[in-house]
């Protein structure tokens, strides 16, 4: 085996200073309605840890993304990640 090996600690979010998706439903984040991923896409463009949420989400591969981080909907039903509107 080649390259980095990945560890469970490397795929979870550092803490996140008042990050909103704390007091959301998961739903929002993983649901398998696009809909309900997209209210979570808009949550996020309110969050005051966006940017924190957004290098974390970068700094790990992007095939360990999954769901609504960071303004974008990673689900592979999504097909293409979906951006928050700026």
């Amino acid at each position: 085996m080649t390259g980095r090996r990945i560890v469970l600690t490397d795929l979870l979010p550092p803490p996140l200073e008042g990050a909103v998706c704390a007091r959301w439903t998961v739903d929002v984040w993983t649901s398998d309605v696009p809909e309900m991923r997209a209210e979570g896409v808009q949550v996020c463009r309110t969050c005051p840890a966006l940017a924190a949420c957004r290098e974390w989400v970068l700094s790990i591969p992007r095939t360990e993304r999954v769901g609504v981080i960071a303004g974008t909907d990673w689900s592979p039903k999504a097909g293409r990640p979906v951006k928050a509107a700026k």
